[in-house]
């Protein structure tokens, strides 16, 4: 696979992996650290039938931010809905 499939798979709530990017179908991790978590339709930050994807801004390496750039990219080209956080230390596994 590659990045762009980790992410396709991500987005789709798929399992894949791709060197360093991993994604569990709920989570994408680069490296070990998490950089997206999607919120299960119920829990408090879903409105209505909408999912919320959290993405993980914060900035750690030139590869990373490669991979969050394409992350939002495609959440935008698929209407998904996501709010992001940054602030996050490196190894973080929950947003």
């Amino acid at each position: 696979m590659k990045n762009s499939d980790v992410i396709k798979a991500f987005v789709r709530g798929e399992s894949g992996q791709s060197g360093t990017l991993t994604s569990t179908g709920e989570k994408l991790f680069s490296y070990e650290t998490v950089i997206a978590q999607r919120k299960s339709k119920n829990a408090p930050e879903v409105y209505g039938d909408q999912e919320i994807i959290v993405l993980n801004k914060t900035k750690y390496s030139v590869t990373t931010s490669r991979q969050q750039s394409e992350l939002q990219r495609t959440l935008d080209e698929q209407g998904k809905f996501w709010v992001y956080v940054t602030c996050r230390l490196r190894g973080t596994t929950e947003l």
